[in-house]
Order: C-alpha cells, then structure tokens, then sequence
C-alpha cells in the first residue's frame, strides 16, 4: 500500500492562501453594492435648500411635518431627499422656526439600513438634540421602513441630521437643518 504524505509546509502553505481567498471573497462582497442598486444616481442634482414653506409637509396648529427620505443615490453615494426632488447627495438644507413643532417622517427608501439624527457636528457618533434619533447604528432603519418623531427646536443654530450607521456621512448621507427664530 501506498501512504500519501503531506508536506506540512505544504500544507500551511494551502491553509494560508485559501484563508487569504476567503477574506478576498468577504471584502469584495462589502465593497460591492447590493443587486437592485444601479451604479447611476438616482438624482445628483435638484433641490439643495428648502423651508419651511417649501419643504412637503402637512401643517396643523403650527406644527410642521416633514417627510424625508433615505437611501443610495448610486454605487458610491448615500444620501437624504423629499418626495419631490428625490435622493440627493449630502441632503437639502431643512429650515425650521425655534418653538414650532416638528414631526419627521423618516422614509428608508434605499436597499441597506440607514438611520436619520440631528447632531451638533456631522459625526456618527455625535449626541443626538432635541432627542431626535430615528434607528440606532445598532437598530437602524431598515430598507422600506419609515419611523417617526416630533420635537421643538429650543435655539436657533445651523445642526446637522446625519446617517449614524458608520461610514454613510462620508458617502454624502447628511444634510443641515437650520433653526431660525
């Protein structure tokens, strides 16, 4: 009988590189975007400001509801938009009136997990103001999901709503919310 012998530096030498495959494998597909996600904009242009006024809402006793939107704008891209308008990379500038009720409708219309917060800074890890944190990094909004919450600015001051899934505020997924008197 014959005995087949590996060569033990053979052999890690096996293990080495099919491990190295492996993580070549797993890295590619992160890099990747989904299927269903097209490599084109959605939109890269359209609106970059809004108000109150101009912004889609339903008004009610001096509150204001807004309805944003959330997703891809292509391969590389992330970013906020309205209903009319779309998906714009970073989002449009929001303006709200300090003491005036806002409801947001947060719409996750893109094919990955996406939060909506307003922060001080444009950072993933900033403390949420007024309490608005619609998802978590770790319980993030999930494709097809909206949330929904209302808070008063209390100052006026130039915030930031931001994606606090790490990674997605580099990729464009933030906007300024503009709190005037």
């Amino acid at each position: 009988m014959s005995e087949d012998v590996v060569n033990p530096s053979r052999a890690l030498w096996l293990t080495i590189i099919l491990i190295v495959f492996v993580v070549a494998v797993f890295m590619l597909t992160l890099l990747l975007p989904p299927s269903g996600i097209s490599s084109e904009p959605i939109r890269t242009q359209a609106l970059t400001t809004a108000t109150v006024e101009e912004t889609p809402q339903e008004k009610g006793e001096g509150a204001v509801k807004i309805v944003v939107l959330g997703g891809e704008v292509g391969a590389t891209e992330y970013g906020y938009g309205f209903e009319v308008g779309g998906v714009v990379s970073p989002g449009p500038d929001v303006r709200v009136r300090v003491g005036v009720p806002v409801t947001i409708v947060f719409k996750n219309v893109g094919n990955l997990p996406h939060t909506l917060a307003i922060t001080e800074e444009k950072r993933f890890d900033a403390e949420p103001l007024w309490g608005v944190q619609l998802g978590t990094p770790t319980r993030p909004v999930g494709p097809g999901e909206e949330r929904m919450i209302t808070f008063t600015p209390n100052r006026a001051g130039e915030y930031y709503y931001v994606c606090q899934v790490p990674g997605h505020i580099e990729l464009g997924m933030w906007g300024k919310l503009i709190a005037e008197e």
